[in-house]
């Protein structure tokens, strides 16, 4: 862990900033052959979820965050497992992490939540803070047959599909966000299934939650948009804010044989992903986001995927729209990134806001062969080849910059790294 150390958010005993990586494992009290299988974490503190289903927590706890019963900050993880009232035969298998409050999902379908409780965010049926892991399940009233299948949680609300595909919202409203034709908060899990007319089989694939904006995908790839829209985030050449869903699928002009594979939205703008690998953007274009052909604000669905400048073949495996940035992962082991870059954490080794959609590559090594050559004999080294690339030579060192300046083998073990040149 590193960073930012505030209320012990870094779990190492102390408030001391990190600039470097630490290592924090022995503060978790792991037992033999436990690890960790998830963790949420929050710009103050952070909840880790464990292969035997323990919850541990550390970090700053005010407004009960941690759930532990007090208020009181914690600097290296707590066991916080016993708070929980789950049978004996159950156990945790999900944490989620809303800005402060936080739920835990068990094996037999129960949900948990706790923490600040502003807007009736945990939705426990009031607005006071609740310090310790509270009991939501039934205040769905599902069938007997019925469980959670998914749930996503913002800052300040928070969206739940069941198996059977019935739809759930709650929490914080004040732009509409929820989707139920009004701006009031909704302290309690409120039934929305009917409010999007899906059709026959069709279900509920993904939401994107920003905490002001709602996007819903269905198995259909009809996307549907509510809540804030004060920099054109939904898409609908409009900047005002809309309280119930609108569908949206048709502003994209997509070919018949492709269909919105995923979408992402922060407060300020949305890139949408379709299957066959076209990207569109609309919202906000301050510092660039949405690189140097938007709109500011791009009210409408923008294609920007040429404006990515991908290789012939190389597609988009990922890509995130956190903190007023676009980052996209690509299968040439790339980020192609473009917003806000104080401190440099864009990666393009400044700290310049780019001026369009920018590249930036990680090398991926991988031992390709080991062999035994003896002590001041001649190395005889392959010029491996690669497609649509040139072989630029042998370094000693992983960064590139240390050419192999002899072919005789020195009195000690010699790891050399290949590099090759794409060819454009």
């Amino acid at each position: 862990a590193w960073g930012n150390n505030s209320y012990g958010a870094l779990g190492d005993g102390t408030t001391t900033r990190r600039t470097a990586p630490i290592d924090i494992s022995a503060h978790l009290n792991l037992e033999p052959g436990e690890r960790v299988v998830d963790m949420k974490v929050q710009a103050d503190h952070n909840y880790f979820l464990t292969s035997t289903g323990r919850v541990l927590v550390f970090g700053y706890n005010s407004n009960f965050r941690l759930g532990t019963g007090n208020a009181t900050s914690e600097r290296t993880p707590v066991d916080n497992t016993a708070s929980f009232p789950i049978e004996e035969a159950d156990t945790l298998i999900a944490i989620y992490a809303g800005a402060a409050h936080g739920y835990a999902l068990s094996r037999q379908g129960r949900l948990f939540g706790w923490g600040f409780n502003s807007d009736g965010r945990i939705g426990n049926n009031t607005t006071t803070h609740v310090p310790l892991p509270f009991e939501l399940t039934h205040l769905l009233n599902l069938a007997e047959a019925d469980q959670l299948e998914a749930v996503y949680v913002a800052t300040n609300n928070t969206f739940i599909v069941t198996e059977q595909g019935r739809l759930f919202a709650w929490g914080r409203n004040h732009y509409g966000q929820l989707g139920v034709g009004h701006k009031q908060a909704v302290i309690a899990p409120q039934e929305i299934t009917d409010i999007l007319n899906l059709t026959g089989d069709e279900t509920i694939e993904n939401i994107s939650l920003s905490g002001d904006t709602t996007f819903i995908l269905t198995s259909y790839g009809r996307l549907f948009a509510s809540g804030r829209n004060t920099h054109g985030q939904l898409g609908l050449g409009t900047t005002s804010n809309f309280e119930a869903f609108v569908e949206i699928s048709a502003l994209f002009e997509l070919d018949e044989d492709d269909a919105i594979q995923r979408v992402e939205a922060d407060d300020f703008h949305t890139v949408v992903l379709t299957s066959n690998q076209r990207v569109f953007t609309f919202g906000s274009n301050g510092r660039n986001l949405q690189g140097p052909e938007g709109a500011n604000p791009q009210t409408t669905p923008l294609d920007i995927t040429e404006a990515l400048g991908l290789w012939e073949g190389e597609t988009i495996l990922d890509f995130s729209t956190k903190f007023i940035t676009t980052r996209f992962l690509t299968s040439a082991n790339r980020w192609v990134v473009a917003g806000y870059n104080q401190n440099g954490v864009l990666g393009t080794g400044d700290a310049e806001t780019p001026s369009a959609f920018t590249a930036v590559t990680f090398h991926a090594w991988y031992a390709l062969e080991s062999t035994m050559v003896p002590y001041d004999s001649m190395l005889t080294l392959p010029d491996w080849t690669k497609e649509n690339a040139t072989f630029a030579g042998w370094h000693t060192a992983a960064d590139l910059n240390s050419p192999l300046a002899t072919l005789t083998m020195p009195a000690h073990t010699l790891k050399l790294y290949a590099s090759w040149t794409r060819e454009e």
